[in-house]
């Protein structure tokens, strides 16, 4: 098998013609794809796809994140978890109230202590969710107010004049910034991006030119400082750019579909 399919690709080849044509099929359905789900692009990009067309309104910005001590998120995620679960049983105890209907002058004795359980288990639920709220809000608080020295630090030394991606280097705990293409370029950030806590996006967006460093910015996660890297212009991605992995990957088939025939001969 792999004498034939030696023999049978060894000429296999992709054209200039079936390149071209296969880069403007490329390009029509990411303007199709991107312009029906603008978030399509940034994912992407991210995961290293090849892009044929850029959408407008995107942008590349970078990211210092400091994030929560695991003791602090711990009892954040746990407190989280339980006005999850209360909220689970709030909505249960509501729905059954609800299918008893709104007049309780209509129940009859099993009816009206049904009513009188769940009210007493839809009060209860509210009032443990709202001190679980309580204490979610300040676990955050302690949780931001552990991180806020390091932050101020670094916003100092960028006050200084520090370099950005030396301090993102130092101080950074973002993963993703830490690998390729996102380390060099930045995350891809739009008014409409799926991709990243509101928080975060909404302060990317926010920041007026190129070069531009936001405040502390708080989110889920802790604390980022943000700095708007570039624009991403919008329009097709030039065949020149995209020719290696297109041709590669049309070779790739090509080869794939003689082979077939070949065995199926």
């Amino acid at each position: 098998r792999e004498k034939l399919r030696a023999d049978v690709i060894k000429d296999v080849a992709v054209t200039q013609e079936e390149l071209e044509s296969a880069y403007s099929t490329r390009v029509g359905e990411a303007m199709t794809n991107y312009g029906n789900n603008p978030s399509t692009y940034g994912t992407d990009v991210q995961n290293g796809s090849t892009v044929y067309y850029v959408p407008a309104g995107y942008r590349f910005v970078k990211n210092i994140l400091i994030k929560f001590t695991d003791e602090d998120n711990t009892a954040i995620n746990d407190l989280q978890s339980q006005i999850t679960s209360k909220n689970s049983e709030l909505s249960t105890a509501e729905s059954s109230l609800a299918e008893l209907g709104e007049d309780a002058s209509a129940d009859d004795e099993s009816a009206a202590q049904n009513r009188a359980a769940l009210t007493e288990t839809k009060d209860r639920l509210t009032g443990e969710i709202a001190e679980l709220q309580t204490k979610l809000d300040a676990a955050k608080e302690t949780a931001y107010a552990a991180i806020q020295p390091t932050v101020d630090e670094v916003l100092a030394k960028l006050a200084e004049g520090e370099d950005f991606d030396a301090l993102m280097e130092q101080y950074g705990q973002d993963t993703g910034m830490q690998s390729s293409p996102a380390k060099e370029n930045g995350y891809p950030v739009s008014a409409d991006s799926t991709n990243w806590v509101n928080e975060f996006r909404d302060a990317a967006m926010a920041l007026e030119k190129v070069g531009d460093v936001s405040a502390a910015v708080r989110s889920s996660y802790g604390i980022h400082i943000l700095k708007y890297v570039s624009d991403a212009v919008e329009g097709e991605v030039g065949l020149d750019n995209v020719k290696d992995a297109l041709e590669s990957e049309l070779l790739a088939n090509k080869q794939e579909e003689a082979y077939t025939a070949a065995v199926d001969q």
